[in-house]
Order: structure tokens, then sequence, then C-alpha cells
């Protein structure tokens, strides 16, 4: 069965301007500037006041309705990475090879050590702008702080760089003729 309307308003704290175009939201706020684009959603975005945003979904079953919640959600995550900001924690955990991460270069590149029972070196660099500094309270822990999108992005590509670095051929193989 069908909603003939299902709305809700996300108001953004002071401080923090928002702008709505199409599906695209954009917020700026003291830490800088995020985007989210939302055109893969059938919803409607209309801008109420300075600091309100209103999710509309027309005619929705019962999965569409979901969505406006997780807009509003979305953009309250937004507000809080443009004001606040996020820490992500990693931790290297194993079960039998102890694991060894070191930072290196100021935070801008990290070493991994014995991965696997590897002697191989495995080094990652971060991208611009993001550092990642060993936790002091927690062993085997390195924090990071940035906004919340592009730091999701960058550790699940940090995931798969190191990943990917187990499946590479250590030297390189001959062809018996």
């Amino acid at each position: 069965m069908k909603v003939v309307k299902s709305n809700q308003e996300v108001t953004l704290p002071e401080g923090v301007k928002v702008w709505v175009k199409g599906r695209v939201v954009t917020v700026r706020g003291p830490r800088g500037m995020l985007r989210k684009d939302f055109s893969h959603l059938k919803i409607e975005l209309t801008k109420k006041g300075p600091s309100t945003i209103e999710v509309q979904k027309w005619f929705g079953t019962r999965k569409d309705i979901s969505c406006v919640r997780t807009v509003c959600s979305h953009i309250n995550n937004l507000a809080i990475g443009v004001t606040k900001g996020y820490r992500y924690k990693m931790r290297s955990v194993y079960a039998h090879f102890p694991i060894n991460c070191n930072v290196t270069q100021e935070g801008a590149c990290i070493e991994i050590r014995n991965f696997l029972g590897e002697k191989f070196v495995r080094r990652v660099a971060m991208r611009e702008g993001v550092t990642v500094s060993p936790s002091q309270k927690q062993k085997n822990e390195m924090t990071s702080n940035k906004y919340p999108f592009q730091v999701y992005a960058y550790l699940s590509v940090f995931h798969l760089k190191v990943l990917a670095m187990v499946d590479q051929p250590k030297a390189l193989h001959r062809e018996i003729s």
C-alpha cells in the first residue's frame, strides 16, 4: 500500500549554511564544505528557511518512505562534519602473526610489517589532508580526523590497497618454453 505523502524537516545548527539545488545538498561550516548528491533517490528537497530543509516523498511504498529518514540523517551528518568533525579509529587485528603498524612521515604514511607472516613491508600513503596518528591509550590502534565521507571512502580504499598487495606476486615468473 502506498502512502500519499511522507515528509520530514531537518534543522541545522547555527553557523552552518546550506544550499539545495535539485537533489544536491551543499553544507558549509567552520571546518569546510561538504556536498552530497541524492539524485539516485526519487525525493523532493526544498529549503524552508536559512537552516531548514524539508525532505518529501510522494506516493511511496514502505521502502521508499524509509529513504526520507535516511536522507535527513545524511544531512545531519554533513552538518556535524563541518562543525565538530569526526574521529575515525582503525585497529590491526590478528590471530596468529602479530601485525606491526608504524606511522611514518608525520602521519602521511603507514608501514605494515608481518602481515600474514610475510617479511615484505607494505607502505600505504595517505591522501592529501588526511593524517593518521597512533593511539597512546590502545595498542595497535590509529586515529584519523577528517570529514565524514572523505575519510570513510579513503579508509575503504586503504583496506583494498592492503588486500591488493597480498595478491601481487613477489617475484617475476619466467615462462618455460
